[in-house]
């Protein structure tokens, strides 16, 4: 099964070189929507007989870093999959010319050779995948949800993300599901999953398990219902625990929480990873923990030795949020806020990891405990967490600007990234770059 889009990526990559039985190096962006379409690759080449080393990189690299990869690995064929790449020196990239695969290339280094496929990382990757190895219903999932994770809805999605998806759902593969979007909603008891629920947090829910129990009372859940998942409710028992819910939760947090959700058949009912939603939780967490070889062998079928590891480090990594934004709350009723400047809000968290730093900053952002006009600066003795929510701000500028600097910078999430400090003047200095960061966007 193909459609005009797909068949038109298709022509493009017959200049591949691309076989099947290659020796592949995929070099990916830790974004969800770039792990799982490497994912894809990775099976693909193994069904046709290859073999792949994937490595994980920031989501913008230096034209002369790309280039001393695939000099390191000049007997693999190289595949770059959303990352953006700059420069405007001459750089020797061997004789293996990159295949790129969504991301960007700097105007000052667009004449070195390449085979760009397109904005779209999954559908290219699918494409690809398509021409020149084997794919199957499992790949066509991992493309389809790749899709879903790029655009924050079907309806926003570009034409070519939409025929993937459409393809996805005519061959059986995806079906549509309305509800509950939360994470556990099909195979965690009804108590766990709202009292543990960071995607997304609802505030006076999540982490305070007696006011849980008292939403249930409310919304007439009985006892023997509260072990069971959320999907196995009686329409009007969903009915009384959405109207009892949603009164709770500003509107960012009620587009999380339902809506249209998309699962598979080729997971089990109660299987983790059957929605796209719970797909979307654990390659999200996976980014901010930096667990991403985990959250890669779940992708590409390894599920009896990674499913239970990821979902108990899952857990511990709800438990590490909710303890975090309870501590953020805290600073903020003892005033230990820092207004640095009307661009730029710093708290200290000296108790939170700093794994969790980003999904704090998130949620405080979606709850309403802080402007999301501002940037927010979540800091440790030995790191801090950089969060934004507006739009005018990008991953690969912050990036780019702090590296720089000399800093030491992580991404986390889209609109996140970690900074390593050695000191209090580093941390001062870093307020700085960032107070200048912001001021520039504007």
């Amino acid at each position: 099964m193909s459609t005009p889009e797909l068949d038109k990526l298709r022509d493009k990559c017959r200049d591949a070189a691309l076989d099947k039985g290659s020796h592949v190096l995929i070099l990916s962006s830790p974004a969800p929507e770039s792990t799982l379409p490497s994912a894809l690759l990775g099976r693909s080449i193994m069904k046709s007989g290859g073999i792949f080393h994937i490595t994980f990189t920031e989501p913008v690299l230096n034209i002369e870093a790309l280039g001393a990869v695939i000099k390191a690995h000049s007997r693999r064929v190289p595949i770059v999959i959303g990352i953006d790449i700059v420069g405007n020196q001459v750089t020797e990239l061997g004789e293996n010319t990159p295949i790129l695969l969504g991301g960007s290339l700097d105007q000052r280094c667009s004449s070195y050779p390449h085979l760009g496929l397109g904005k779209g990382v999954s559908i290219a990757a699918y494409a690809l995948a398509q021409e020149k190895l084997d794919v199957g219903p499992e790949e066509l999932f991992l493309a389809a949800a790749g899709s879903l994770l790029e655009n924050s809805s079907i309806n926003e999605a570009d034409r070519q993300s939409r025929s993937l998806v459409k393809l996805a759902l005519e061959s059986g593969v995806l079906e549509e599901e309305r509800g509950f979007r939360i994470f556990g909603v099909s195979f965690l008891p009804l108590t766990e999953t709202l009292s543990n629920s960071i995607s997304p947090y609802l505030p006076g829910v999540s982490g305070v398990p007696e006011s849980c129990e008292a939403l249930l009372d409310d919304a007439d859940i009985a006892p023997q219902k509260r072990d069971a998942p959320i999907a196995l409710l009686a329409s009007e028992e969903k009915k009384r625990l959405t109207e009892r819910l949603v009164p709770k939760l500003g509107k960012s947090v009620i587009r999380r929480l339902l809506g249209l959700d998309f699962e598979t058949g080729l997971e089990p009912v109660d299987g983790p990873l059957r929605r796209v939603s719970g797909v979307q939780a654990l390659a999200e967490a996976a980014w901010c923990r930096q667990d991403l070889g985990t959250a890669q062998a779940l992708w590409i079928g390894d599920r009896a030795r990674m499913l239970r590891s990821a979902l108990d480090s899952y857990r511990v990594h709800c438990r590490g949020v909710i303890s975090g934004v309870q501590h953020l709350v805290l600073a903020q009723k003892n005033r230990e806020v820092e207004n640095v400047s009307s661009h730029l809000l710093a708290v200290p968290l000296i108790e939170a990891r700093s794994e969790t730093l980003s999904d704090v900053g998130r949620i405080a952002f979606e709850s309403g405990y802080v402007d999301q006009d501002v940037l927010l600066v979540l800091y440790k003795d030995d790191c801090a967490g950089v969060i934004w929510y507006f739009d005018s701000m990008s991953l690969s500028k912050v990036i780019l600007a702090l590296t720089s600097a000399g800093l030491a910078v992580t991404s986390t999430s889209a609109r996140s990234v970690l900074v390593s400090l050695s000191s209090k003047e580093d941390r001062i200095a870093l307020f700085g770059m960032l107070d200048k960061l912001v001021k520039a966007g504007d």
